[in-house]
């Protein structure tokens, strides 16, 4: 399964589609290793690097809705934390020794799918008010 970032999910604001590109390049390593049946720690890395790469993600975007008083902060904010719950989740389900092949679908189905959803809805719409609000 490949997670290859497509032009289609860029918002517009380059900042938030490079990071988008980066987490999405993730994904995809993620899928690799657990397809390849790497050792639990190569899939450990990619997931402590999504951690860290989300939050670096999220609070970028956060910010910059602060500071433009984006009306819908509150629902971003909400759908954040709800990834951040799914992925401390998959952190927990790998560190049970879950099956690599089933590791590799949750991370589709749990984030990616998200991801792809939240671009297209949610981020597109705040890109949109980000692109009017600037100047």
């Amino acid at each position: 399964m490949s997670f290859t970032w497509n032009d289609n999910l860029a918002v517009g604001v380059e900042e938030i589609d490079e990071q988008h590109r980066e987490i999405f390049a993730r994904f995809d390593k993620l899928s690799l290793a657990c397809q390849e049946q790497h050792g639990g720690d190569v899939v450990k890395e990619l997931i402590d690097f999504l951690h860290e790469y989300v939050e670096k993600h999220f609070a970028a975007e956060e910010a910059l809705m602060q500071k433009l008083a984006y009306p819908g902060l509150a629902v971003q904010l909400e759908q954040h934390a709800a990834f951040r719950k799914d992925l401390d989740a998959l952190t927990v389900e790998n560190e049970q020794g879950m099956d690599a092949h089933k590791l590799s679908l949750a991370v589709d189905r749990r984030l990616v799918q998200w991801f792809i959803l939240h671009i297209r809805n949610l981020d597109s719409e705040m890109a949109q008010f980000v692109k009017s609000h600037k100047n």
